[in-house]
């Protein structure tokens, strides 16, 4: 049963760690193309795609719409609540930041929102 739950999510759960790595390990010293907030628009991004993907795997596990909003949004909002904790908490030289949380909170509010309101209107 839990396997074939992890099947039906099974991309959500790769963006998901995709996302928990790329927030923990140490920043590279690369050049970021000159652009205002790119962090901020990285942040957004990631979790757009998380909603979004998220959204599509509880509409695949046949959830009500109802759901797909609670869950679709819930939880990618708490899971980067979580990893801007542990980010202050445990991995320095990284720092939590809640202009990153609520980007991310944003980004999910638009991949669900897109993803939801489309499956809705074709429904």
């Amino acid at each position: 049963m839990l396997w074939r739950k992890a099947l039906i999510y099974k991309e959500s759960i790769i963006v998901a760690l995709i996302i928990l790595y790329a927030s923990l390990i140490r920043t590279p010293h690369i050049r970021l193309p000159q652009v205002a907030f790119i962090d901020k628009w990285s942040h957004m991004l990631a979790y757009a795609v998380l909603g979004a993907v998220l959204a599509w795997n509880l509409i695949k596990d046949k959830r009500k719409c109802l759901w797909v909003w609670i869950l679709g949004l819930a939880l990618p909002i708490v899971y980067g609540g979580l990893i801007e904790i542990l980010q202050g908490a445990f991995f320095a030289p990284r720092t939590a930041d809640w202009w990153d949380w609520l980007a991310d909170i944003i980004g999910t509010v638009i991949g669900t929102g897109l993803v939801a309101g489309i499956w809705q209107a074709r429904s």
